[in-house]
């Protein structure tokens, strides 16, 4: 009898995997489909970006991040400005993106 279970246990859940996948609510886009809004040469626009995207995070963290390392820095001693610094080292990298990038490590 629980062998009997077991195997309609199996058969209606690969059914419904089965029917789950091609509904379009839970199906998920084609690699191709995906990637096509970030080729170079492609027609379709970027979608905008949401509230809670990665960028409007940044646009929070970044500041924080800036002072929280500026108040470290003085606390080790380093009075010279963190822009001078990137500049003398010739780095491309933004004083805020640097800040934030040592705070993430």
């Amino acid at each position: 009898m629980s062998r009997l279970i077991l195997v309609a246990g199996l058969l209606v859940w690969a059914g419904a995997t089965l029917l789950l996948s091609q509904w379009r609510r839970t199906s998920r886009l084609s690699l191709a489909d995906r990637l096509r809004p970030f080729h170079p040469g492609s027609t379709e626009a970027r979608r905008p970006t949401d509230p809670m995207s990665v960028d409007s995070l940044g646009q929070v963290l970044l500041p924080l991040a800036r002072r929280a390392g500026d108040r470290l820095a003085r606390v080790f001693g380093v009075a010279e400005p963190l822009e001078v610094r990137l500049r003398r080292v010739h780095s491309p990298v933004a004083p805020g993106a640097f800040r934030l990038r040592q705070l993430a490590l």
